[in-house]
């Protein structure tokens, strides 16, 4: 089942995020939606009385059917038109809900530090402090309830192996039952067929996330660390999963192990094989182990710059899996769909954007194993820590995480230094202030990795003059 938010701003228009689109409402289309998700909440025969929707918001009723047939066209509402009626077809407020500007929507939760595997990038690796530590069934079940409450409509299961904790399916479970979004994160040697039996039964809900550097076995177990035949039994588990219509993402990680056209070509001729949804590939970030050993694994856009247009290549052709390249702040689709010489051109004001914008959206939060609340993992705990769920709720922490003393609440025209002055200031918009932290020692530097990944874009994917 396709999932939706609606999240409605202070001006009271809204943008509806649904299926891959993004559509912008103004506040009247903003009134009919939230009026009918409303009604579907409360319909049981599921007839909706269009006339009714008009009288109470004062709108002509003209304009209400208008819209109503304009979101069973783009799919949107799964219904039909009958006079003044709506019959809906299934029940939309599962489907979408609202969200006001300022609600916590996403959570990632590293839901255990225990894991078979060492991969040489791993950035969980402080996190790695025992089970005993960890949040027990019933306080994380509680921590699930205060997400419901607060209307989280997402949440990514990672660890660690998730799948290692003995009540894994207690917890998947609760989220299920609360009609939350939920990505597994997992390294895949659990994934035998009862368990693939057990999670197939939250498809509607669940997206399987399984990392997978290389489908040959050599370069795949050096880079995870894992014991020697666990590729193959990885890949068979792929197989299997599809066979249940499980939604599968496999995630790559580029360091200089796999980066190789050799290496891209074959696992993409696997994941097409085996009808996968979806291949997330990214360059290896400077956190965790890979910082100790960037320059034995560390590799970026322009060292290996035909790996990079191979990607985009298959990105282009490819119909299965749908390939996303992150490859900068906006991913690489937006950079390809857009105007690239007005990207540098066009002034983008950033005076109110914060630190950690690019990847909160003022909308996330991440939960350490043992309940600690942080808006970034990335950036040092003690810059960032808002608190702990066993000792404050998860409502207290995300109002602590927006106060105005927290560096990932700064804004970030206060801490550039070297970016004033970039070419790139309108696309990369401050880059990742963590990476510029790890590399440059301060928050107020550049950001190389970022600065790396658009001079490719710029110079490989599309020639632009670019203003000295």
């Amino acid at each position: 089942m396709k999932r939706g938010i609606l999240k409605i701003q202070e001006d009271n228009t809204a943008v509806l995020y649904y299926g891959g689109k993004r559509l912008k409402f103004n506040p009247v289309a903003t009134k009919i939606m939230t009026s009918i998700l409303e009604k579907t909440c409360i319909c049981k025969d599921k007839y909706i009385n269009l006339n009714e929707i008009s009288s109470e918001l004062r709108i002509p009723t003209q304009y209400v059917l208008e819209f109503v047939q304009e979101l069973i066209q783009k799919g949107i509402l799964s219904g039909e038109l009958k006079h003044h009626f709506l019959i809906v077809f299934d029940e939309i407020s599962k489907k979408i809900k609202v969200a006001r500007e300022g609600s916590l929507l996403y959570v990632e939760w590293l839901i255990t530090s225990l894991c078979q595997c060492r991969c040489i990038y791993c950035r969980h690796e402080k996190y790695k402090l025992g089970a005993n530590l960890e949040l027990s069934t019933k306080e994380a079940l509680n921590v699930i309830k205060q997400m419901a409450d607060m209307g989280v409509v997402y949440v990514t299961l990672s660890g660690g192996e998730p799948l290692i904790r003995k009540d894994i399916f207690k917890i998947i479970n609760e989220l299920y039952q609360h009609d939350i979004e939920i990505r597994l994160d997992t390294n895949g040697l659990l994934l035998d067929k009862k368990t693939i039996t057990q999670l197939a039964r939250f498809r509607d809900l669940l997206t399987l996330s399984i990392s997978l550097d290389s489908s040959i076995p050599e370069i795949n177990e050096t880079i995870r660390v894992c014991s020697p035949g666990s590729t193959q039994k990885i890949m068979k588990s792929i197989g299997e999963a599809k066979a249940t219509d499980i939604i599968v993402n496999i995630s790559t990680i580029l360091t200089k192990k796999n980066a190789n056209i050799i290496n891209i070509t074959e696992l993409y001729n696997f994941l097409s094989k085996n009808s996968v949804d979806t291949w997330t590939i990214s360059f290896v970030r400077p956190f965790g182990r890979a910082r100790e050993i960037w320059s034995e694994i560390g590799v970026l856009p322009t060292d290996t710059p035909e790996v990079s247009l191979n990607i985009i290549k298959l990105m282009k052709e490819s119909t299965r899996p749908t390939i996303q390249f992150l490859l900068n702040s906006k991913e690489l689709a937006t950079f390809l769909r857009l105007n690239h010489s007005r990207l540098l051109s066009s002034p983008t004001d950033i005076s109110s954007l914060k630190i950690c914008e690019h990847c909160t959206k003022g909308a996330f939060l991440h939960i350490t194993p043992w309940g600690d609340v942080l808006p970034c993992l990335n950036l040092p705990e003690n810059m960032v820590r808002v608190g702990n769920l066993r000792i404050s709720s998860l409502r207290e922490l995300w109002e602590r995480s927006k106060s105005e003393n927290l560096i990932h609440n700064k804004k970030i025209v206060d801490l550039l230094e070297d970016c004033k002055s970039c070419r790139y200031l309108n696309v990369c918009r401050g880059g990742c202030r963590a990476q510029a932290l790890q590399f440059n020692g301060s928050l107020t530097k550049c950001d190389p990795i970022t600065r790396n990944k658009l001079e490719f874009l710029f110079t490989h994917v599309k020639n632009v003059p670019l203003k000295k």
